[in-house]
């Protein structure tokens, strides 16, 4: 029993620390391309309101400060419209995938961080487990139950990570 379950919680540790690393580094390069879509988006929607100072959204867009941003082409929106002309059909989409995209940049960064929690709970599990060893193979029953909670928290960890790689690799308007 004891060699399969120091094999077992090693495993899960290394694993895990693995595979978040290379989840975590995948996940930030998605959210810088994120980012850069949407620093364009917001360069576009700015120029498309006429008779606006751009320069405070510009600004707020290259701080990444989207609530703000958000607010200010609201404000714009509103000065701008009146009965005899309208914002530009091209503008308003261009608002709605910013929109899009902040949203997915939120749900991205919710499931890293789940991703994270998760993988930090299972490999500090694994490590007690590990340093607890000689009590645990003493508990018969705790001995059979511990190295199944590691496989669990793993299984766990893997659903997790599937979520994140999907929420990355999905269309703004599939996430």
């Amino acid at each position: 029993m004891s060699n399969a379950f120091f094999y077992t919680m090693a495993t899960v540790a290394a694993s895990l620390g693995s595979a978040m690393a290379l989840l975590a580094a995948f996940t930030l390069y998605r959210l810088t391309s994120i980012s850069v879509d949407m620093s364009a988006d917001a360069l576009r929607v700015a120029d498309g309101i006429g008779g606006v100072d751009r320069g405070p959204m510009l600004f707020a867009s290259s701080l990444g400060d989207w609530d703000n941003y958000f607010r200010l082409v609201q404000t714009a929106f509103a000065r701008y419209e009146h009965p005899e002309r309208d914002i530009d059909v091209t503008v308003r989409a261009m608002m709605q995938r910013l929109r899009d995209h902040a949203r997915r940049a939120h749900r991205l960064l919710r499931a890293l961080w789940v991703a994270l929690s998760l993988t930090a709970v299972v490999m500090t599990g694994a490590v007690v487990a590990l340093a607890a060893a000689d009590r645990l193979q003493r508990c018969s029953s705790l001995g059979t139950v511990v190295p199944w909670l590691g496989v669990l928290g793993f299984v766990t960890c893997l659903i997790s990570y599937l979520v994140l790689i999907w929420l990355a690799l999905s269309r703004a308007s599939d996430a």
